[in-house]
């Protein structure tokens, strides 16, 4: 079944069996169990925390997305009932030619959490049947997916079926002949339950960098004043400070920034806002005599918080106000009885391996019902990039 998403209240609703349950912890009765009426959504969100997935790909930030790209369709493939596997996908056509693309914006993790090998199998059988339905063929790229096993840890890209995504991976395979599976960026993600030592997951070397940025500091006569917001309204006070400082971060490191086209600007404060709004975001900001010199946004799903923008103003580059914030970013989410992990996002730098950080292998999906279907889709692709260039 493909249910096509036009807002997800108003997803396909099913029948899902809910045991009853005892108090004393003792069997379940024999009685008929009662039936209770659960949307399609709220089963994907529930599937989508057993697997620690970040908050990009939850129906919240989808939604979003979708609202500031409304012209580009978006599909949900759920298996089972209960949702036991699934997968939110773009889709969108080139010249007759189907294209089935990450759902939401490019370099965030995409989902394909699964609970068994069997739904799996389902999941890459449906996916190929609608596939193979597309009457002018059809090109599927999709990535980052991390690779992970039941436990939420990482599986390397040769791992066999498992209960996580890697078994996505491997059902994909046996169902889309010719399916290239690519190397993608690794992505840190580090313990801060209540079993990790904030010695061991603050680094010496972290603490060390911290002491010494406090100590320049303080010979210059400022002083760095990190505060955490969440709720919406104190989030969207310090928005604007937060978009400039995007901005000026990436003329520095890119020589353009994307924040400047004003349509991207919009988008990336209506996802920390609405975050925000819906208790779901906690925003950090270091400022140095009044002016903001670092920040982080991190979104919440569930028990992960997911680092999704942290920058430092360039005039705070050599004070090391971004060190500072991303030290502040640790202890802060190790102290959060909520938490147990914080994924840095796909992309390996030092910093993000600091106190010991596994990094979760990610792979990049890539089929196409032929050769034509592959080269007229490339080729739409290479002149929107050139055409598009001088604006971003």
């Amino acid at each position: 079944m493909v249910v096509d998403v036009r807002g997800w209240s108003r997803a396909r609703y099913v029948d899902v069996v809910v045991p009853p349950s005892r108090a004393d912890g003792g069997p379940l009765s024999p009685l008929p169990r009662p039936r209770r009426s659960v949307p399609v959504h709220a089963q994907w969100e529930d599937l989508l925390l057993r697997h620690e997935v970040p908050a990009p790909s939850h129906p919240l930030a989808l939604e979003i997305f979708r609202a500031h790209h409304p012209a580009r369709r978006t599909l949900f493939l759920p298996v089972g009932e209960p949702v036991a596997a699934g997968a939110v996908l773009r889709v969108g056509q080139v010249a007759g030619v189907t294209t089935v693309t990450s759902p939401g914006e490019p370099g965030v993790p995409v989902a394909l959490p699964v609970d068994d090998p069997g739904a799996a199998d389902r999941f890459a059988r449906e996916l190929a049947a609608w596939l193979a339905s597309r009457r002018h063929g059809w090109v599927l790229q999709l990535g980052p997916v991390p690779l992970r096993t039941a436990d939420g840890s990482g599986a390397g890209p040769g791992s066999g079926p498992g209960s996580g995504s890697g078994s996505v991976v491997a059902a994909l395979r046996r169902h889309l002949p010719g399916l290239a599976v690519l190397d993608g960026p690794g992505m840190p993600c580090l313990g801060v339950g209540p079993d990790d030592d904030p010695l061991v997951r603050v680094s010496r070397n972290s603490r060390a960098a911290e002491h010494r940025t406090l100590n320049r500091a303080a010979r210059q006569g400022l002083e760095l004043v990190p505060t955490w917001y969440r709720s919406g309204g104190d989030v969207r006070a310090r928005l604007p400070e937060i978009v400039a400082l995007h901005r000026r971060r990436n003329r520095q490191v890119r020589g353009r920034a994307q924040l400047d086209v004003r349509a991207k600007a919009d988008y990336f404060v209506d996802v920390v806002a609405r975050h925000a709004d819906a208790g779901r975001a906690q925003v950090l900001t270091v400022d140095v005599d009044d002016r903001l010199a670092a920040f982080a946004v991190c979104l919440r799903a569930g028990s992960t918080a997911y680092v999704y923008s942290n920058l430092v103003d360039p005039d705070a580059l050599a004070l090391g106000a971004g060190t500072f914030a991303n030290v502040a970013v640790v202890r802060h989410h190790l102290a959060e009885p909520w938490c147990t992990e914080l994924n840095w996002g796909p992309g390996v730098q030092r910093y993000k391996l600091s106190g010991g950080a596994r990094v979760v292998p990610t792979v990049e999906l890539h089929a196409a019902s032929g050769d034509l279907a592959r080269q007229v889709v490339g080729a739409h692709r290479r002149m929107a990039s050139r055409l598009s260039r001088p604006g971003d």
